[in-house]
This record gives C-alpha cells, structure tokens and sequence, in this order.
C-alpha cells in the first residue's frame, strides 16, 4: 500500500475516530487497537470499531497502490502533530517532508468492522435538528439490568428517552418514519460527541434488514442503524425488545 494525503484531512479523520469508546468490547474478542485503513483508487477509508460501534472517514488520496492496513495507536499519536502539507503512508513506513516514522502495521484482516448490509433508507434530517433530538440523552438509565432504558428510542417523528423515573421526548417536523428501534448507548453517545449542532447539512439515516419466522408469519427487524454525514459516518447497534410505551405513560399522567 502507498497512498499521499492532505495532512489536515487525515488528522481530522483520526480526531473523529477517537470519539469511539475503545473499552466497549466483546467478552470473547481481543481489544482492537489503532486504525484500519484501506487504500482505493482516489481515496483512503479510516475506520475505528469497537465491535457495538464503527466510525468511517473517507477522504481523498492520491493512491500509488492499493492495500490495507492497521496503523499502531502510538503511530497515530505521532501523526497528528506532523505539520507539513502532505502525509504519504506506506507498509512500514510514513513519510512527512524530511521526516520519516517507521512503524509496524497490523494485520488488517485481523481487526473486525461492522459489515452488515445497511443501505435502506429510514429519513433524513439536519444536523442541528438532530442534535436537538439528540438532547433527550439525558433521561436515559445508568442500570445495566434495563438496558433498553439506556438507549434512545426513535420511532415516527420522535425520539425519546426514559429511566424509570423522567420521561424526555422531542418530536421533529422534519421528517415521519416507520420504524421502531432504540439506539444502543454506546451508538448514540458517540453520535452525540461528533455532531455540528449549527450545521444544516442533511445526515441520511439507513437501517438493515433481517427476516425471522414469529408464530408462521415472516418479520423484518434490524439490528444495525448507519448515521451518514457529510464526510463520515457512525454505524451502531439497536437493542433487542420493545421499547416501554410512553405514550401511555403520558396519558396516564394527563388524566
């Protein structure tokens, strides 16, 4: 692999890659460290994955040769104070003006990525309107033996959050969608961490889609929400079950 980058562009790809929680990992995998990268023709892809959660940058690459690779942390440490204009990234090797850093890559097809198949498409909706979504955050459960009250539930034209004791919810006229699901934590932290609330650029939300047989009848559901912005993307876990109905938890308050 060699591929030149604008070195501007690749520090702001890796200071958005660090907004995933590396200590959310699978009992049964090894804790995943540094940065895949993968070269193709025009463009570098970065991802950073935690196994619940994956960040993807994409940024334009003069590329001499494709290929894969995951660059160490204390690599990438050094890279973000490099200060001249161009960045090229070899095997073993990176190279910034006169100053090269030698380093030992790992072997890509040993770190896991998110691949799931997740192109249909749920709504869109501004930036900053997200962020304003996002803000019911706050009324999510700290308790781990509810893990559905820790996530946020997104369903018509809102999205809401419960703990047991407050109840947050924010509607949209922005967008209506059909499905039901609820964001892991660990999804909707790090969404929250990376979103311009003063943009007005479009986020394309898209979900997957997987079939079960419940009582003889064929159910879709998904398990995977991908949130795509302008020049990255955040994909992430939705939890199992049904979300408390709160609609009738407000009613019952009303009356």
């Amino acid at each position: 692999m060699k591929v030149t980058v604008n070195t501007y562009e690749l520090q702001t790809a890796l200071k958005r890659l660090n907004n995933i929680n590396k200590k959310i990992i699978s009992k049964w995998l090894p804790i995943q460290t540094g940065v895949y990268l993968k070269a193709e023709r025009g463009q570098l892809i970065l991802s950073s994955c935690n196994l619940n959660s994956m960040i993807k940058c994409i940024i334009d690459a003069d590329t001499e040769q494709m290929g894969q690779l995951v660059i160490p942390e204390k690599t990438i440490k050094l890279l973000k104070k490099i200060k001249e204009t161009y960045i090229t990234i070899e095997d073993t090797q990176i190279t910034a003006g006169k100053k090269k850093i030698a380093y030992t890559n790992g072997l890509a097809s040993n770190y896991v990525l998110i691949e799931e198949d997740i192109t249909t498409n749920c709504f869109e909706v501004s930036e900053k309107e997200l962020y304003r979504l996002m803000e019911v955050h706050y009324a999510t459960s700290k308790e781990e033996n509810r893990p559905i009250l820790q996530g946020i539930n997104i369903q018509q034209n809102r999205f809401a959050s419960l703990d047991g004791f407050r109840l947050s919810v924010r509607e949209t006229e922005e967008f209506s969608t059909d499905i039901n699901v609820t964001m892991d934590a660990d999804l909707w932290r790090s969404l929250y961490k990376l979103i311009d609330k003063k943009s007005t650029d479009k986020v394309k939300v898209f979900r997957n889609i997987k079939t079960r047989e419940v009582n003889e009848k064929v159910q879709e559901y998904s398990t995977h929400l991908t949130f795509q912005f302008k020049d990255f993307s955040i994909t992430g876990k939705l939890l199992n079950g049904e979300y408390v109905n709160y609609k009738n938890f407000i009613k019952s308050r009303l009356t």
